[in-house]
């Protein structure tokens, strides 16, 4: 997996510039929803006569590049647990919130987070565990809920980046 996709992105834009113009993976949905498909072409078009929009596409494109290379950053100057502790807290819709026993949804199974932090699935499995014995978490099928708001967010702080 190499990411998750909101309402309104573009799926593949680099492709749509390639000269091959293909896009090497796939997409799945998990939830209903609706895509917009437009021909290359016709946005090579669109691009050709309104260069605001041209600009636009450039500067979407220079953000995924600028988080893909932030990621890689991440995923190779912070430890297993600051990554994992780091991505709960993003899932937790209120960062500032004091009150214990904080819920969040797991959006991925077990393996796909694993590949999403850079760390194999049983790695993953062993520390969550160890983090359910000290009672930072407790896990309930794809619920997590986060006992020890600040062990967590001492740990993410050191996987943080402040650009």
């Amino acid at each position: 997996m190499f990411g998750q996709f909101v309402r309104g992105e573009w799926v593949a834009l680099a492709a749509v510039f390639m000269e091959h113009g293909r896009f090497p993976m796939n997409i799945r949905a998990l939830s209903a929803g609706q895509a917009v498909l437009i021909p290359r072409e016709t946005l090579h078009q669109f691009c050709l006569q309104r260069p605001t929009l041209a600009l636009q596409l450039l500067g979407n494109l220079s953000q995924k590049l600028y988080a893909t290379i932030n990621q890689i950053d991440w995923l190779t100057s912070s430890s297993a647990g600051e990554r994992l502790a780091d991505y709960l807290l993003r899932l937790h819709p209120s960062q500032q919130d004091t009150q214990p026993n904080a819920q969040v949804r797991l959006p991925l199974n077990r393996g796909q987070l694993a590949t999403k932090l850079g760390i194999r699935a049983e790695t993953l499995s062993r520390l969550m565990a160890e983090w359910q014995r000290q009672g930072y978490i407790t896990c309930r099928a794809s619920y997590i809920t986060l006992c020890n708001l600040d062990y967590l967010r001492a740990l993410a702080a050191q996987a943080q980046r402040p650009f």
